[in-house]
């Protein structure tokens, strides 16, 4: 005997069909029927109700050809919310078959049309059948992800207490992947690939002989493996690192502090780029943000050379993404060097380098004699013939590139290294 439902169609342009009443094994088409192509600027939402509340509404496609890209069809297990979707679809696509697990058993499905290029539509068969009594979890998302793992949780439906996840690389089919029997809700899938997308799937394990429907995909993008520890001569960035934009809703710290004692971090920022006013980074000249404030970086300007002018050597880095719009971020290389302020500590009755950092001009201002070699970040070596002059030494390295550079300074009793930075 064939159960009647109902229909509810709310019509927000004009243009289109009116569904009559439906029954079982009836169709459910597009605005133009099975014959003919649904019109432009169409935006209707219909809910699908079984009679019976023992049973559950079943949608399964023969046909789905809509403007790729531009019309839209959303399906929703649900019945007067735009909640729990089972997938957006657009263009010529093999939908398969649709089942409402929600209490009501209702499918409510969104369609919307653009104003040009209207296509064929789609065709489907409904039908009413028993309503599952293990019902897929919904509302699969994910609370946080790094380099190798990802915590994921979602909502249970239903009494049960354990779930089968499903993981793999995107576009595995259901059923082909990685599969984990849990009871933790949220639950950490370790042991990924850094820098590779993955899709992932939730059911729920009511007992042996009773498992849900999957739960909607998941689809993410691991990072890149932070260089860690932030050390001389590695790299810092942010988490999304070279190849990918950082994450939204990012809130990290970074302290980063050179292993001997006079040593300052540098850093030497190798490209910036964030969402401008929004997403920021913040740089202190020491172990803590009770430190100096370096400055506030944000948008496509980039700090250039920072070094540390505290006793510590030490800088702190706070990068801080609201909800919206991420971007390539940012990466430094990390150096470190006896800082000019250690350097002046020793021998401050005989050397004083001024200004620093400079466009390309330096005095050093000392009653020793020296000869001079100038050493770049990379290592390569520059010798400099300065003559003596009555307070000292002047060198001239406009030519030179913007950058880090340390000067050597020798004589017949000591050998002593300053940092200059060119800018």
């Amino acid at each position: 005997m064939n159960n009647k439902f109902i229909i509810i169609l709310f019509v927000f342009f004009a243009n289109i069909s009116i569904f009559s009443q439906l029954t079982c094994n009836d169709l459910f088409t597009d605005s133009g029927g099975e014959n003919a192509a649904y019109v432009d600027n169409e935006n209707i939402i219909t809910t699908i109700c079984p009679i019976s509340t023992s049973e559950a509404i079943e949608l399964v496609f023969s046909e789905f050809i809509v403007e790729g890209g531009y019309d839209f069809l959303t399906i929703y297990d649900s019945e007067n919310n735009n909640e729990n979707s089972l997938g957006t679809f657009t263009g010529n696509l093999d939908l398969g078959t649709f089942v409402a697990e929600n209490p009501s058993g209702c499918l409510r499905i969104l369609f919307t049309s653009d104003s040009s290029v209207p296509e064929v539509g789609w065709i489907a068969e409904v039908n009413c059948v028993p309503a599952p009594t293990c019902r897929r979890p919904i509302n699969l998302s994910l609370v946080e992800f790094d380099s190798t793992a990802a915590t994921l949780t979602w909502e249970q439906t239903g009494p049960e207490n354990q779930w089968l996840v499903e993981y793999g690389l995107q576009g595995f089919q259901p059923g082909n992947g990685i599969e984990i029997l849990t009871t933790s809700n949220p639950y950490t899938i370790n042991g990924l690939s850094e820098v590779s997308q993955y899709d992932i799937y939730v059911r729920a394990y009511c007992n042996a002989n009773e498992i849900s429907n999957y739960s909607n995909s998941l689809t993410f993008t691991t990072t890149m493996s932070p260089l860690l520890p932030f050390i001389c001569s590695n790299r810092v960035s942010d988490q999304g690192g070279e190849f990918l934009n950082y994450s939204n809703n990012t809130h990290d710290t970074i302290t980063i502090c050179p292993e001997n004692l006079g040593d300052a971090v540098f850093l030497n920022f190798t490209f910036f780029n964030t969402e401008k006013d929004y997403d920021s980074l913040i740089i202190y000249s020491g172990d803590s943000i009770s430190s100096n404030i370096v400055g506030v970086f944000s948008g496509d300007i980039s700090p250039g050379i920072v070094t540390s002018q505290s006793e510590n050597g030490c800088l702190t880095l706070i990068f801080n993404s609201d909800q919206s719009i991420s971007g390539p971020g940012w990466m430094a290389t990390i150096s470190c060097q006896t800082s000019v302020a250690a350097l002046k500590t020793i021998k401050e009755e005989q050397i004083f380098v001024y200004p620093n950092p400079s466009s390309g001009n330096f005095s050093l201002e000392t009653d020793e004699t020296f000869k001079f070699t100038l050493k770049n970040i990379e290592g390569k070596i520059f010798n400099l013939n300065e003559e003596k002059k009555a307070t000292g030494y002047e060198f001239d390295l406009t030519e030179f590139e913007n950058g880090i550079y340390f000067l050597i300074m020798e004589n017949e009793t000591q050998v002593i290294t300053t940092t200059l930075i060119k800018q």
